[in-house]
């Protein structure tokens, strides 16, 4: 039995395969010849796009931080954790790597986590601090393990901390055993 192209897909007469319609031609008809595919109309385009089904405004021009949403031909801002960087064409935004956030929205660049941070999942909005009693030294890091204990007999009460020197020593005629203390009662 002979079964119909999708839309934006054409068959030549005895052909057994569908092959789409050329960049700027679109078809939105199931089931159509190659002479059925249409030429888009001046002031519109496939933006590159073979197979296509419509035409959308030529030029039509996102900013950087946007992406153009071809449903409804308009352009919307990139969420949180995502971003942009390219002002035409943006179909979609770009997912931030691990290791990296965006906290904004309409954003052109997702930004690396400083030491005593890391970003253990894409798509993040902020970075995670690394606990009090705990340091890392490394931008970009994207797991809990790459921060690093402080040491038996010394704490450190902030969380975030970017070196080993944030981890204090007990006072005089204390001391401790347990690793990664976070505050001098532990001593």
């Amino acid at each position: 039995a002979c079964k119909s192209c999708d839309p934006g897909q054409y068959a030549e007469e005895g052909s057994e395969i569908c092959k789409v319609c050329p960049v700027n031609m679109y078809l939105e008809d199931v089931g159509s010849s190659f002479n059925s595919c249409k030429k888009c109309p001046t002031g519109f385009e496939t933006y590159s796009f073979t197979g296509s089904t419509k035409c959308y405004a030529e030029g039509a021009i996102c900013l950087i931080g946007q992406f153009f949403n071809t449903s409804n031909n308009t352009c919307h801002d990139c969420p949180k954790g995502y971003y942009a960087n390219d002002i035409r064409n943006q179909l979609s935004c770009i997912v931030c790597g691990v290791g990296q956030y965006n906290n904004v929205e309409k954003e052109i660049k997702c930004r690396d986590c400083q030491s005593g941070q890391y970003a253990d999942s894409v798509a993040s909005s902020l970075c995670k601090e690394c606990s009090a009693g705990k340091y890392n030294t490394k931008s970009k890091s994207i797991q809990e393990s790459d921060c690093h204990d402080c040491v038996a007999g010394k704490y450190s009460e902030e969380k975030g901390r970017s070196s080993v020197e944030f981890c204090i020593d007990c006072e005089a005629g204390k001391y401790s055993t347990v690793r990664h203390s976070s505050n001098a009662t532990d001593c």
